[in-house]
């Protein structure tokens, strides 16, 4: 390559030399600008004249030598002069390139984060819905949404729920990273009660707020601490988890409705016959497996029919209420209440004998008694009170259907023996016929 130009420049100098025109110094000037653009430098440009001059000198007369000389030194300085020129727009043309390389790289490396960002939200959003899909307990829920904004964010996270009955419960996270501390009737902070509205309250380098909403309706709020304030992308992030976790809990809370639906009596908050029943087979399995003993307890309302005849319909349901809560109040935190059918109640009291059971069915007989609901068709002084018959597993019966039977039998035997009284199977108990109540 470097031939080549020795070439050129020797061609423009003998060119010049026997004609010093314009044109020629013009070609000398594209020559210059060709030169910056290969790199060659200006002492290339200065050698390149020396080898022209020596090779024209062996064909003149030494007499024209200083002439050539000078003659050769304007074309030197055309080609000088051109080549500052092009390499200083050169040069700015090449700091041009270089700046906007560099403001391309920075795009690229602005837009490989916002990238990087996308991917990570995905994939925290990705998990997120698979955990969430799978959970329809409340409080897992809550666990998975705390657990995941804290890993994300680095802040603290509490979870703000609206409940039923419209009291508010928190849920922080705990060492289990599927759970959470919960805590009901507390206070809540400012910024969740104004995200009531439906608005995000956000406080620069403080806190973020977050409303839970569905169908319009704020059902609560995840409220974000930390000392930093919280990005436009980690704001628009949790924006999106938030609505996420909005539809989780609201279907975890359907959920709970339809079990609980599923499982309570409607009439005395009391769990119904057939979950009673699946609660009894379960612990008759465990008392199997590890030889252990439990009592169930049969209540019946004594003249309970009387009282509806007399009372109507309307007070009985309300009889039969405020009965289910004092069973409620006066057995153990063990102890499983369920309405059996019309005015009968179970209680399944498990690591209970007889005589435990006797103390438990006493207390509650009692309450009954001195709550004073008076049964005037009966009598002016006569009062709602009931009978409890006591079986116990596996003393009396080995099979739900069989322990159910015996206490039944010692209800029985409790009517008979005049009411108002708890009596515990034995076998030579008299079993009901049909649905006969004794008087």
């Amino acid at each position: 390559m470097e031939v080549q130009w020795q070439e050129t420049y020797f061609k423009l100098l003998h060119q010049y030399s026997l004609q010093q025109s314009e044109a020629i110094l013009y070609e000398a000037s594209k020559l210059s600008k060709a030169l910056v653009e290969k790199g060659v430098g200006p002492e290339d440009i200065v050698q390149f004249h020396l080898e022209a001059l020596e090779k024209l000198f062996k064909d003149i007369s030494p007499l024209r030598v200083p002439g050539l000389i000078l003659i050769s030194f304007d074309l030197l300085l055309e080609v000088m002069m051109a080549y500052a020129l092009n390499f200083r727009e050169y040069l700015e043309v090449k700091n041009k390139l270089i700046e906007r390389l560099e403001n391309f790289n920075q795009e690229l490396a602005a837009a490989n984060r916002a990238l990087e960002m996308k991917v990570k939200e995905l994939s925290v959003i990705q998990e997120l819905t698979k955990e969430l899909g799978s959970c329809l307990d409340l409080d897992r829920t809550a666990g998975i949404i705390t657990r995941h904004l804290q890993e994300l964010l680095n802040c603290e996270v509490n979870l703000y729920i609206i409940s039923s009955n419209g009291e508010w419960q928190g849920y922080t996270p705990d060492d289990d990273p599927e759970a959470v501390s919960i805590s009901k009737n507390i206070d809540v902070p400012p910024p969740v009660l104004e995200a009531r509205g439906g608005e995000a309250v956000r406080v620069e380098g403080r806190d973020l707020t977050l409303p839970l909403v569905v169908d319009r309706e704020v059902g609560g709020a995840i409220y974000l601490q930390r000392d930093d304030s919280f990005s436009a992308d980690e704001f628009r992030l949790a924006d999106i988890i938030a609505g996420y976790a909005a539809l989780a809990i609201e279907r975890a809370r359907l959920y709970e409705a339809m079990k609980f639906q599923a499982t309570i009596d409607a009439k005395t908050g009391l769990y119904n016959y057939q979950h009673m029943m699946h609660l009894l087979e379960k612990e008759i399995a465990r008392a199997r497996r590890y030889q252990r003993t439990f009592t169930i307890a049969m209540l019946d309302i004594d003249d309970f029919k009387i009282y509806n005849d007399t009372h109507g319909h309307h007070q009985g349901d309300k009889a039969l209420q405020k009965i289910a809560a004092l069973i409620k109040a006066n057995i153990r935190e063990v102890d499983i209440a369920a309405r059996y059918g019309g005015e009968e109640f179970v209680i399944i009291m498990p690591e209970t004998s007889a005589l435990e059971a006797s103390v438990v069915a006493e207390r509650v007989r009692r309450a009954i008694m001195n709550a004073g609901i008076a049964n005037v068709g009966c009598g002016p002084d006569r009062l709602l009170t009931v009978s409890i018959g006591l079986g116990t597993y596996p003393h009396d019966a080995t099979t739900a259907g069989k322990l159910i039977d015996a206490a039944d039998s010692a209800l029985y035997e409790a009517k008979r023996w005049g009411k108002n009284v708890v009596r515990v199977y034995s076998k030579t108990d008299r079993r009901r016929s049909g649905d006969a109540e004794v008087l």
